[in-house]
């Protein structure tokens, strides 16, 4: 008799949310998003062929590369998105959300005409997710930002963001031929003091957060592959990415605010029975932030660390590797519609076993902002960065200076 009636009970709770279902209007999107555009007055270090040609040695694998590189001094630069998003509440209080984030602009400059630049048919959905939120907690399905990132803190920021640093002030060379600065690693350089750094943005995931108790929040998630979807390929692709965070935000009136987040991330990688070894990877990362406002002054700041012990039987020290780390901090104080900042980024990457030595990046930024109306600012930024190889030689390091200024919007 028990088990007929909890059989009664759970087809009647079926029944009830199909009636729920059924009763709630149909989501409907709206449109949002944001346009950024930026022109810039850019001067970095040059190479001019034929006088200061750099030439580089790879120490191990003996490659020579020359890098001839005189860069302009102006650039225009793009940022924007076309949002939609809908919602919809159940009867029996469950709200289902979507969310569409596209990229507005094209994929990559060019004209060619096998799907890329100008002629692109790239997809280009930064993000695109399901969220289903009760009294337990938010589920959320689909490509979107890291758990862990969506509850960090770091150090407060006006301006132009790191990522659009490095398309000015351009590092040197490629990991292809030694040169690592530019793409350290198989997640590119981080650019982030968050778990993102490991596993990206652009991948399927699932991931849950606990409602809020005393100011304390819970998330944990997994994201199968970094591939962006479907089965991993244990020889190639990152994958089994687990992450949890636990975040703490607190205001006490309308004057104070706190916040404070830890986070731990775990991935396995590389995984080649045809290379005749035991080749494995497995990379750990810790990040953390904090972050205080107080009547309009932001004080902040984050660290992440991220141990990666790759190793190969036969050949230990072969392989690239995302091991290393990165922290921030900053001040902002804001007044009306005015904005003030400084940040100071530093990161160090690991990048090539086979030489000593870590690649590095070092940028700091003095940003201001001015709130013209609602969802419109002028924005404008000063930029330093500085880019060292793990060789640590003239020819694959060099620096900059970047005077960004612009219009966002958000709608």
């Amino acid at each position: 008799m028990k088990k007929i009636a909890l059989a009664g009970t759970a087809l009647m709770s079926v029944i009830h949310l199909t009636t729920a279902a059924q009763a709630a209007e149909p989501i409907k999107l709206e449109v949002g998003g944001f346009m950024n555009q930026w022109f810039a007055v850019v001067f970095q270090e040059n190479d001019v062929a034929g006088r200061n040609n750099r030439t580089y040695t790879h120490p191990v694998n003996g490659q020579t590369t020359s890098s001839p590189a005189e860069h302009g001094h102006f650039a225009s630069l793009t940022d924007a998105e076309i949002h939609f998003k809908g919602e919809t509440t159940l009867d029996s209080g469950l709200k289902i959300a979507v969310v569409f984030e596209m990229e507005a602009e094209r994929m990559s400059a060019g004209g060619s005409s096998t799907g890329q630049g100008n002629n692109s048919t790239s997809r280009n959905a930064d993000q695109q997710y399901l969220v289903l939120t009760s009294g337990f907690g938010e589920l959320s399905m689909g490509e979107r930002d890291n758990v862990q990132l969506r509850a960090h803190n770091a150090a407060p920021r006006f301006g132009a963001g790191l990522d659009i640093i490095r398309q000015v002030i351009v590092p040197r060379g490629t990991a292809a031929n030694g040169m690592h600065v530019a793409a350290p690693s198989p997640s590119g350089a981080y650019d982030s003091t968050a778990l993102d750094a490991m596993d990206g943005t652009g991948a399927v995931k699932i991931d849950y957060l606990t409602p809020q108790f005393w100011g304390l929040t819970l998330g944990l998630g997994y994201t199968p592959t970094n591939g962006s979807r479907g089965l991993a390929n244990k020889e190639t692709q990152q994958r089994d990415m687990m992450s949890a965070v636990l975040a703490y935000q607190r205001a006490v009136g309308e004057d104070f605010k706190v916040g404070l987040d830890v986070g731990y991330g775990h991935l396995l990688y590389n995984h080649n029975p045809t290379l005749g070894a035991n080749v494995s990877g497995q990379a750990h990362g810790i990040s953390s932030g904090g972050k205080i406002s107080w009547n309009g002054l932001s004080i902040g700041g984050s660290h992440l660390r991220i141990i990666d012990n790759y190793r190969n039987d036969a050949t230990p020290q072969t392989g690239g590797t995302i091991g290393g780390w990165a922290w921030d901090a900053g001040a902002s104080y804001e007044s009306g519609p005015w904005g003030v900042s400084f940040t100071y980024y530093k990161e160090s990457q690991k990048a090539d076993p086979t030489v000593k030595g870590n690649d590095t990046v070092t940028q700091w930024a003095l940003g201001g902002k001015y709130d013209v109306g609602p969802g419109v600012s002028f924005v404008a930024s000063a930029h330093r960065a500085v880019y060292k190889d793990e060789i640590n030689i003239d020819a694959t390091n060099t620096s900059g200076w970047a005077f960004i200024s612009g219009v966002n919007l958000t709608f």
